[in-house]
């Protein structure tokens, strides 16, 4: 008798301790997927950012520092269009062109004024936080370089007590540097392991 509940017991204590590790795996598992998802959708923002950015500079020849000027640039600036018709480099053929605008939020946000007011806001922050935004121009190799680095500043760390990345994996998302003119983005969370 004394065996059969032993054994009862330790089946309990063997399916009872199977279910832990199976969670503890499954929430890791989980946990991934979801900063993927999260990490993926900020990835997409900041790169509209970057071409609003790129967008500012082609008419400003400076990246913006400010959001409230990138913003406003982003709602009412223009973007200029040229149309060449002809090759410039044939001599012997008359060159047109043809200069028309549009307009920025037509161009890269399809109309979407809420889209460039939330431009700012990372996506799925507990803290409605805003993308760290930088500009200046740098001396890269005797040449002034226009530069500008935007950064999430409220990474996604599966322990909340996490202040530190632990791995290159952790580290904040980041396009554009401030010491060369890269105007990549640092890890890519979309890119296959």
């Amino acid at each position: 008798m004394n065996i059969q509940i032993i054994r009862v017991v330790l089946w309990v204590v063997i399916a009872f301790l199977a279910y832990k590790i199976v969670s503890v795996v499954y929430a890791d598992i989980r946990f991934s997927r979801i900063k993927a998802m999260k990490e993926t959708a900020r990835v997409e923002r900041m790169e509209k950012i970057r071409s609003l950015q790129f967008a500012y500079r082609d008419q400003y020849r400076k990246f913006s520092k400010e959001w409230d000027e990138l913003l406003q640039y982003g709602k009412e600036g223009k973007i200029m269009i040229i149309k060449t018709t002809g090759d410039p480099n044939d001599t012997t053929i008359e060159v047109k062109r043809d200069t028309s605008y549009i307009s920025v939020i037509d161009s890269l946000f399809q109309g979407n004024k809420a889209l460039v007011d939330s431009l700012p806001l990372i996506p799925y922050s507990k803290t409605q936080a805003k993308f760290a935004l930088e500009a200046d121009k740098i001396n890269l190799r005797q040449v002034m370089v226009d530069v500008f680095q935007i950064t999430d500043t409220d990474p996604i760390y599966q322990d909340p007590e996490q202040k530190e990345p632990s791995g290159p994996d952790e580290y904040p998302l980041q396009i554009g540097n401030m010491g060369t003119a890269n105007y990549d983005l640092n890890r890519d969370p979309r890119l296959k392991k």
